[in-house]
C-alpha cells in the first residue's frame, strides 16, 4: 500500500472513532443522532476491516462512560419497582377478600377497654360507634383476630383483643374493695355531697393556670363556652338554669348538695372549682357543661373522665368511668337524647385537679339548633337534671 493510501487509511480510522465517541454521549445526552449516524455511515463505508474493527470497540467504551449513572438509573429503577409491588402486595391484601366468618356457640362478653365497634373485621371497616370499656356483647362468631358480636341490636365486630368473659369488678375507691352488682358504691342519700359546677361564668378568665397539680402546662382559668345557635342563650347561662333545677332535684331524693356558683358575676377558676369541692370532701363532682361542633347536624350527650394513666389522679379513674357511664345511660333514658360515649381526656384542668369522684356533663349540642332550642325549654331541663339525678342514684345504689 502506497504511504498516501495509509495515511488516507489513518486518517480515516481516527475519524471514524472521534465521530463514534461523540455519537455515543450525543445520544445519551440528547445530542443531534441522526447527522452523527449519517457521518458516522459515511465514514464507515470508507474504511477498511481494520476501521471497521475499532469503530465496533468504541459503543462499549462510550456506553461504560456512562455505566455509573445508568447504574444508579437501574437501582432507582429496581428500587421503585420494588416499591411499587411492595404497595402492590399490601394493596392487593388489603383488597383481597375476607375470609369467611366461623360462628361459634353465642356467648357474652365485656369490652376491657374502650373500643371501636366496626361493619367488618378489619381496620379498614367503618366505625359503627365506640363501645365504652365494660359493654356487655354477645360474641357469635370469630374472622382472624376480630370477633363478630351483637350491641343493642346491632351486629359489627370488635377486635378480640378487647374482649374478656368476665365482667368488670367496681372498686370502691374510698376502700379500694370491690363492689358487686351494678352499684359502685353503696351510700345513702344522706351520707353524700353532691358538688355541682355550672360551666363557665359571665365573663370569660384568659389568665393562665397550671391544668394539673404541679404541670407545667398552663391553660386559661375560665373559657368563654359556646352558644345556642337558635335560641342565642349563652352556654353559661343553660349550664347554671339546669344546675339550680339539678340542685332541688337531688335535695328532694335527700342528697346534699355543694353549689360551685349561682349567679353569672363570678370569677372562679377550673382548678378552684375543683380545688371547693376537694375541700368539702364531696362524693361526687358534677360540672355541667354544654358542646359546640363545626357540624350543626351533630347532636346527643357526651360524658368525660380522666384515662386510666392520668398523671394526677389515675386512682380515680373507675369510680370517674363508672360515675360517667351512670349519668350517660340515665340521662339519655330520661330524655331520649342520643347517647354518644364517655369521653376520656387528660387535659381537663377541672378534672386533672380533682381528689373525688368527677364527671363533666355535656347536655347536647348548642350548635345543634333542634337541640339547642329544646335544651333552652324549662322541660326538657327538668327532664336532664332529672336523668342527671338519676345516674347519681345507680352511682350510689339509691
Amino acid at each position: 500500500m502506497s504511504k498516501r493510501k495509509k495515511a488516507l487509511t489513518l486518517f480515516l480510522s481516527l475519524a471514524a472513532a472521534f465521530t463514534l465517541t461523540f455519537t455515543g454521549c450525543g445520544a445519551a445526552k440528547g445530542g443531534n443522532s441522526n447527522s452523527s449516524a449519517s457521518l458516522s455511515s459515511a465514514v464507515s463505508s470508507a474504511a477498511n476491516s481494520g476501521t471497521q474493527s475499532s469503530s465496533a470497540a468504541e459503543p462499549a467504551a462510550a456506553s461504560s462512560s456512562e455505566a455509573q449513572p445508568s447504574s444508579a438509573a437501574s437501582s432507582a429503577k429496581a428500587s421503585s419497582s420494588a416499591a411499587s409491588s411492595k404497595d402492590s402486595a399490601a394493596s392487593s391484601k388489603e383488597e383481597a377478600p375476607k375470609t369467611a366468618d366461623t360462628d361459634v356457640t353465642p356467648v357474652t362478653m365485656y369490652t376491657t377497654a374502650g373500643v371501636n365497634f366496626r361493619e367488618g373485621p378489619g381496620t379498614s371497616y367503618g366505625v359503627i360507634k365506640k363501645l365504652n370499656s365494660g359493654t356487655e356483647v354477645t360474641k357469635n362468631g370469630e374472622n382472624g383476630s376480630w370477633a363478630r358480636v351483637e350491641v343493642d341490636n346491632q351486629k359489627g365486630y370488635v377486635s378480640s383483643n378487647y374482649l374478656s368473659d368476665k365482667k368488670p369488678e367496681k372498686t370502691d375507691y374510698s376502700t379500694g374493695q370491690p363492689v358487686s352488682g351494678t352499684t359502685f358504691v353503696k351510700k345513702a342519700p344522706g351520707e353524700c355531697l353532691i358538688a355541682i359546677d355550672a360551666g363557665h361564668q359571665g365573663h370569660a378568665n384568659s389568665e393562665k393556670e397550671p391544668d394539673g397539680p404541679g404541670s407545667s402546662v398552663m391553660k386559661a382559668k375560665v373559657a368563654a363556652g359556646t352558644s345556642g345557635a337558635a335560641s342565642g342563650l349563652a352556654e353559661y347561662q343553660l349550664t347554671l338554669q339546669v344546675s339550680l333545677k339539678l340542685q332541688k332535684e337531688l335535695e328532694s331524693r335527700g342528697y346534699k348538695v355543694l353549689m360551685i356558683r349561682t349567679s353569672h358575676d363570678v370569677n372562679i377558676s377550673n382548678a378552684e372549682r375543683a380545688k371547693i369541692a376537694n375541700d368539702a370532701g364531696a362524693d361526687a363532682f358534677l360540672r355541667i357543661h354544654a358542646n359546640g361542633s363545626d357540624d350543626p347536624s351533630i347532636h346527643g350527650c357526651v360524658t368525660a373522665c380522666q384515662t386510666s394513666s392520668n398523671p394526677y389522679n389515675a386512682n380515680l379513674y373507675s369510680a370517674c368511668r363508672t360515675l360517667s357511664e351512670d349519668v350517660l345511660d340515665c340521662f339519655c333514658a330520661a330524655t331520649g337524647a342520643k347517647k354518644k360515649y364517655v369521653w376520656e381526656v387528660d387535659n381537663m384542668s377541672g378534672i386533672n385537679w380533682c381528689t373525688v369522684p368527677v364527671t363533666i356533663v355535656e347536655l347536647g349540642f348548642m350548635t345543634n339548633p333542634d337541640e339547642d332550642l329544646r335544651m333552652a325549654t324549662e322541660d326538657y331541663q327538668y327532664a336532664m337534671a332529672k336523668g342527671i339525678a338519676d345516674g347519681v342514684d345507680a352511682f350510689f345504689g339509691n
